[in-house]
This record gives structure tokens, sequence and C-alpha cells, in this order.
């Protein structure tokens, strides 16, 4: 059973949670340095960090600074241009930034999880080759889109699918999308849904 299960249940699996994760020498490493460049970097900006929260926007020029700090990079591996950072040192950047600022986290974090580790963890040699290099330099940002009503934020809930017809083009099955569309992919085939 899961952690979270016998945490309800009263029960504490101790040898699940301790040791806790302690950071690679690697990570260790990179992460002495980067740290103070976040908060060099983000301290002084504050008032202008609660004004882009307001305005929902962060301007050009602040994200091209993240590109410059590797923020867009932490977890792809640096055979792929990033900085190869462990989950716990990725969760210590992020915490990093999210003292100054929790949109900055969700930048950097949605680029990161949602957007970007499925190519990380599924992608085949040629799409890691084309698409990770742009993705840890920041010259791409990924993101991902949950436009089905009714799924809210919950993925798995998700009806429409796009199903290959022969030769290029693809088919809309099932639930109702409120994107114009549904964009093109080079994956090949869909892949496989989970049972539910």
């Amino acid at each position: 059973m899961s952690v979270a299960i016998n945490l309800m249940a009263g029960r504490i699996l101790e040898e699940r949670l301790f040791p806790y994760p302690s950071l690679r020498d690697k990570d260790r490493e990179v992460l002495g340095l980067m740290l103070d460049a976040i908060d060099q970097f983000l301290g002084p900006k504050h008032q202008d960090l609660k004004r882009w929260d307001r305005e929902a926007a962060q301007p050009a020029e602040f994200i091209q600074a993240l590109r410059g700090l590797g923020l867009f990079g932490l977890i792809i591996p640096e055979e792929h241009g990033g900085l190869g950072l462990s989950n716990a040192g990725y969760a210590r950047a992020l915490s990093q930034t999210s003292s100054h600022d929790s949109s900055v986290s969700l930048t950097i974090g949605a680029h990161s999880s949602i957007g970007m580790k499925g190519i990380l963890l599924f992608g085949t040699a040629e799409q890691r080759a084309r698409y990770l290099p742009k993705l840890a330099d920041g010259s791409m940002i990924a993101a991902f889109c949950l436009t089905e009503s009714g799924a809210g934020s919950d993925a798995a809930s998700i009806r429409t699918q796009a199903v290959k017809n022969a030769g290029r083009s693809w088919l809309k099955r099932h639930g109702r999308v409120s994107a114009t569309g549904l964009m093109r992919t080079r994956w090949g085939s869909a892949p496989p849904r989970p049972p539910r």
C-alpha cells in the first residue's frame, strides 16, 4: 500500500520515508552556484514579481534571464544540454525560486514536468535529440494544454482521443474539445489509453 493510504489510516511507513533523500555531490556542486545566482537575480525583483502576478504576465526579458540561469534545463540530461539534476536537486532549485515567487517556479515547473517530461521519459532517441537541447536552453518552452470540459485538472479524466487515420490525418474521437482543432503530431501511433 502507498505511504499516503497508510498515513490516512494512522500508520507511518518509516522504511519508505526515511532516510530523507540526500543530494548527490554533483547536484550540490551545481546548486552551490545556482542558488546564490537565483537569490541575486530574484531578490531585487520582489515588487516587479508582485506586479507581474497581478498582470498575469512575465516580460520577455525576464524569461530570457531565466534561460540564462539555466532554469529551463534543470532535469534534462547533460548530453542534451541540460544540467542533469536529480529530483532532489530539482526540488531544491524550485524551493529557492519559490522563496521569492511561486509564479517563477510554476513557469519552470510546468515546462520541466508536465510539458517536457513526456519526451524525456517516453520520447524516441530522435525526438530527444531534436527537442531536448531546445528545451534545455529555453529556446523552446514546453507546455501542457488541458482543454476538455469536465476534466478539470485531472488529465486522466480526458475522453478525447486523436486517432491516426490511413495516411497522415487524425480523427478526434469522444469528448468535446474547446481548443481550435487538434495539434498535428509526429509521435507515431497514439499511446495506449490507461484502464479506467
